[in-house]
């Protein structure tokens, strides 16, 4: 089986979005879209992640609630996005665009952030968090 890439299932469940007619479309991604590194950050990151948009570079998908918690805010919103295209039906996805996306993404870091604070082992995969979130998430 085949699996796209962390940024390749974002940019496709984006590109569905924003469809048009028969072609699809690139999103355009504003700059204010972008995701600024905090000074001081590590050289070979900034280098890397400058001027990339906020879903690109998540690296957590497999990670531990420790490993969540240990990462940067950057990694986990780019993980959310991931894990919001998944999770969201393609009809979600057009109706909430790139900007409900990206509020639906950072609804989901507040959710694993929140079990992470109260995880007494962090050893819980913050993947089977994320999927109870969907649930809180969509109840509100």
């Amino acid at each position: 089986m085949y699996r796209l890439g962390t940024s390749s299932a974002v940019a496709l469940a984006l590109g569905l979005v924003v469809l048009s007619g028969d072609a699809l479309a690139a999103p355009s991604v504003a700059p204010t879209d972008h995701y600024t590194i905090a000074p001081g950050a590590n050289d070979t990151a900034s280098r890397l992640l400058k001027g990339k948009p906020w879903y690109q570079g998540g690296t957590l998908h497999h990670s531990t609630l420790a490993e969540w918690s240990d990462a940067t805010d950057r990694n986990r919103l780019a993980t959310a996005g991931d894990w919001a295209v998944r999770m969201l039906s393609p009809r979600q996805l057009h109706r909430m665009g790139l900007p409900g996306i990206r509020s639906y993404a950072e609804a989901l870091v507040g959710c694993i952030d929140d079990v992470a604070e109260e995880s007494r082992s962090g050893r819980q995969q913050s993947s089977r968090v994320a999927a109870g979130c969907r649930l809180t998430l969509l109840s509100h």
